[in-house]
Formats: structure tokens, sequence, C-alpha cells
């Protein structure tokens, strides 16, 4: 039955073929929930806290999302809402073709929460990783899969529980229209995953202390699962397509597994053992992709990973700077000449420097030049006002400093609460 599920993944992901004329784009972004005097998590359960946020959501017409009775997640025609393991609160804006349309989104969303979070005296911030609260004192959403999974990574690396319940980033999707460009924009994307952590590095702090080195999630990411994170090894040969990555998933432990509509816990069973004898579903292999935490991964898009959750509009730059890079083949053909011989070694190699590297180093390294000229391909690729999406981001490579390195400038200058006003959501005003 191996060979069998291996095509039903295989055939899964070359499901999601699109017409180069209708390649689109999508958005994922994660916002800690902190009381505003405090800064301290918003968690679920507590007076005033997230169910009380959902459950006023629904009162404005979005459709509630429920797992054992509770709501864990809202419906809305532009996007949805769901929540992490720690009620980090995360939107998903329905895939667009324009980057304006998905700002439109996002604004929208915001003018909805955020007078229900102004009324409970909740701040939506966003940031890569939690300011103020610890993660012992954060407790778990009432969501099936999740306690198993804080089980689970507990015996793989030492940072688990800190990616679970302590970070949050912003996410993107992109199309392919076959699988050999599918291969190449999954080569690509592993190719400049450290740029990427680098350009969108906004985690100052970790467990309420400075956190002094760089790229804090890719740090936690490298020590979470290795069978599940960072780069698959072999996955920048060129060459590597469904099948290879199906081939890949099913040698791994399932950790958690669909089961009549629950969960249940796998542990280190792998996939291939637990599917034996059964061919696996569209919803199991729906299921099981997620289950994967790669800074890239496939479903029926490619899924971009590594960037922390950054403020508007930074956070839809993200979008305009894929957007560019991924469906302009100039781009993309340029950008594999140029690493033609770059091996995953060599990335994993290059995200391990970056997160200890000093500022002198990274100038050595001509780090932000290189950041600089992505940003500069992509606006070439755009329309002006696409473009425009990421003058932000040109402007913070122009001044040789991330998000991160600001942070810890103004947090030492003002204290965390000042100092981290910037990064809790306000109303995205129109461009």
């Amino acid at each position: 039955m191996k060979e069998e599920n291996k095509k039903a993944i295989a055939e899964y992901i070359r499901s999601g073929e699109k017409d180069r004329s209708s390649l689109k784009v999508g958005l994922e972004i994660e916002h800690f929930l902190v009381h505003s005097d405090t800064f301290r998590s918003v968690n679920y359960y507590e007076k005033d806290g997230v169910l009380s946020v959902l459950e006023s959501l629904t009162e404005k017409g979005y459709e509630p999302v429920k797992e054992d009775g509770r709501i864990i997640g809202l419906n809305h025609p532009l996007y949805t809402v769901t929540l992490e393991p720690a009620a980090q609160f995360e939107v998903s804006i329905v895939a667009r073709q324009d980057i304006v349309a998905l700002d439109h989104a996002y604004r929208t969303f915001q003018a909805d929460v955020l007078p229900v979070f102004d009324r409970l005296n909740i701040s939506m911030l966003c940031l890569g990783y939690h300011p103020v609260s610890k993660i012992d004192d954060i407790p778990v959403i009432p969501k099936g899969r999740y306690n198993f999974m804080k089980e689970y990574f507990s015996t793989t690396g030492t940072m688990g529980r800190n990616m679970m319940k302590g970070s949050a980033a912003v996410q993107t999707a992109i199309d392919y229209v076959s699988e050999a460009d599918f291969k190449r924009k999954f080569r690509l994307a592993g190719i400049l995953s450290p740029y990427l952590y680098f350009m969108y590095d906004n985690a100052p702090i970790f467990e309420g202390a400075l956190y002094e080195e760089n790229m804090l999630r890719c740090k936690i990411w490298n020590n979470t699962d290795d069978d599940r994170a960072g780069l698959i090894d072999g996955s920048l040969d060129g060459d590597f397509g469904y099948e290879d990555y199906a081939e890949y998933i099913l040698n791994q432990p399932c950790i958690v597994c669909l089961d009549n509509g629950g969960y249940t816990f796998s542990r280190d069973k792998k996939v291939k053992d637990i599917y034996a004898d059964k061919l696996l579903s569209e919803q199991e292999i729906e299921y099981l992709l997620t289950m994967f935490f790669f800074d890239a991964r496939a479903k029926r898009f490619i899924e971009i990973r590594q960037p922390d959750s950054v403020p508007y509009p930074l956070n839809i730059s993200l979008a305009a700077l894929v957007k560019g890079l991924f469906y302009s083949e100039d781009n993309v053909t340029a950008l594999l000449a140029e690493a033609q011989n770059i091996t995953t070694d060599d990335v994993v190699r290059q995200k391990e420097m970056l997160i200890g590297a000093s500022y002198k180093e990274i100038l050595a390294q001509g780090v932000f030049e290189a950041c600089a000229h992505l940003i500069q391909l992509a606006q070439n690729a755009l329309s002006r006002e696409e473009g425009a999406y990421l003058d932000g981001l040109a402007g913070l490579m122009a001044e040789r400093e991330t998000l991160a390195m600001k942070g810890r400038k103004a947090i030492r200058k003002y204290g965390i609460q000042q100092a981290l006003q910037p990064y809790c959501a306000k109303p995205g005003e129109e461009r």
C-alpha cells in the first residue's frame, strides 16, 4: 500500500497546479493577544479572554468553528480566523492575485476585531516571540492534537514548546503550473530561507530577556524536530518533485492521526506503517501535510513559512516580495542560476552562521545588500502600486537594521511596553 499512498499524496499535490493566468498569493498572519496594561498573554480560558473575543465576533456574523463544543476558529468570506497552540490569533486571507486585495482583506479583519479588543483592554501584538509571558505560564487551547504535539516534541528537541507557545509568524503561499515549476519554486524557497528569516527577524526578546542573537524563530525550529522542520535533505538538488515529497512524508512519524473524526496519538510510528493496509483519503492527506513544518512545505500550493510576525504594512510586504520573486520567470531563472551549486547543507550552515553572527560579521558578509537585491528584483517585477508595499522593507535594509535590532535598542532605552507600542496592531489606513 505504500506505493499507492505515495501516488495518492503526489496526486494531491499535483491537483494544486494552476493555469499561469490564475496564479494567486495567500497570506497568514499570526498575532499575540496581550493585556494592554501589562503585555502579558491573554489566554483562551480567562474571563474576557480569547474565547470571549471569538464569541463577540460570532455576534458580528462570523461563522464559528467548534471542536468538542468549544469555539476554536471563525469563518468569514475574506478570511478565516484560527488559533495556534497558545491562542496566537491567526488570520488566513483567501488567496488573491492582487496584493491590494490582500491588504483590503487584512484591514477588514482589523476593523472588525480591534474594537472588540479595545473593549476588553487587549492589544494584538505583531512580534516573533512573546515579550513578557513565559511558556510555562501559557496554557494550550482545547484543540485535540496540540497536547499530543507538545508531548511528542519534548522528545525530539529542546525548543518544541517554545515553537508552539512562544512564537508567531507571517506565512505566504504560492501556486505552480506544473511539476517542473513546482521543483524550481520549491528549490528557490529553500535557497532563500536564510534571507527570508533575516529580513523579517522581529524577535528581540526570549522568555522575558533580551535575545542578543539573530533569527530566534529559526533557532527554535532548528531545535524542534529534525524530521519535520527546516529543509528536507536533498530537496535542493533541483529534481525534488511530488513523489519525492510524498516518499519523505511516508517515512516519518505521524505524531497524531485522524481517527473517525478525532485524533489518535501515534507517537513515533511512521506514516507508511500506520497506513500499511489503508489507502489515504483526501481528508487524511490534507491533514497529514499540515503536520510537517518545513521552511517551505507542500500542500496544494507551496507555503513559505520563515518570516516572523511583523506589523502592518510589513506583513503585507511578504506577499509582494514573494509574488515579485516567484511569479517572475526571469527572477526565478536568474536566482536559480546564481545558486546552481548550493546544497541543503550550504543553506543549513548559512542559517546557523546568521543566528550567531555579530553585527560586524553580518555587514562583512553583505547580508543587507543581498536582501536589498532581492527586494529590488521583486519591485522590478511588480506594478508600481504593488511594489510600493516593499518600500518599508527596503528602507530597513538600507538602514542596515532588522526589526529585532531596532526592538532591542528601544527596549533598552524605553522598556518593553513603550518600546513595543509600534508593534501593536492599529487600524490600517487606505493606501
